[in-house]
């Protein structure tokens, strides 16, 4: 989930749903699908340095893995990659896209790092063995380096895909999602029933409860908007909640 200068919050609903809301007037501005069908659909958007959207999507060796779409919603263009699972994408401070999920190959997974350009080329593309596959990756402005979340620690690369260091900072395997504030280099997260505010090397500076089911976080200069659901949403409207940034009142 995201939300851009123009208070549009863009999110990811159930089966690839890109839906846009505008917070200000709280009224729809559009919503498509994304995904090459009810099997295989989107999991995460990111906003690139141009305004432009990335969306990761589950797929398979014929489908598409990832979209680059304009805030209108028209496809740029899309990559069909090795990848049965497009975890997340980002994107660093020249437009160069970085996605991160994993594929089978017999029993076992091959958890991936790809980079693109900002024209859909590939610029390489990492393998690494780890206990559960990446569940998000981050672009840090502060330090230039591409953060990969796993359930057993935190790979940090650099813009050409080389390892730099390894944290020993884990995500819990119930992570819906984790935006980074580019002031500060801070990594919030949304954990199952509550959302999670780290430093950027992983020490937690603050964990609270939420709600029901915390589905995805935005962060803005001032705000933190959280979307969720309880059982008796999950089919119907996503909830957006606003919170301080800081201090979460």
């Amino acid at each position: 989930m995201i939300i851009d200068h123009d208070l549009n919050l863009y999110m990811v609903k159930d089966y690839g749903l890109i839906t846009v809301v505008n917070m200000r007037t709280k009224e729809l501005v559009w919503s498509k699908s994304m995904g090459t069908s009810t099997t295989y659909p989107a999991n995460h958007i990111h906003e690139d340095v141009d305004g432009n959207l990335l969306i990761s999507c589950s797929g398979n060796l014929a489908g598409i893995n990832l979209y680059k779409i304009n805030k209108a919603g028209s496809i740029i263009w899309t990559v069909n990659s090795v990848m049965v699972n497009g975890a997340a994408v980002t994107t660093d401070s020249i437009g160069n896209v970085y996605y991160v999920g994993y594929g089978n190959s017999g029993n076992s997974e091959t958890k991936t790092l790809m980079s693109y350009t900002k024209d859909g080329v590939l610029r390489w593309s990492k393998t690494y063995a780890e206990q559960a596959g990446a569940k998000c990756v981050l672009y840090n402005p502060v330090n230039n380096l591409i953060y990969v979340l796993n359930t057993t620690n935190t790979k940090l690369y650099d813009t050409e895909g080389n390892l730099v260091a390894t944290y020993a900072f884990a995500i819990d395997s119930q992570l819906q999602e984790a935006q980074l504030d580019f002031a500060t280099g801070e990594i919030f997260t949304s954990i199952s029933s509550n959302v999670g505010r780290y430093t950027e090397d992983g020490v937690l500076k603050w964990s609270t409860p939420i709600s029901v089911h915390v589905r995805a976080i935005a962060i803005s200069p001032e705000y933190i908007y959280v979307s969720r659901f309880s059982s008796s949403e999950q089919n119907g409207i996503i909830k957006v909640q606003r919170y301080t940034k800081y201090y979460l009142l």
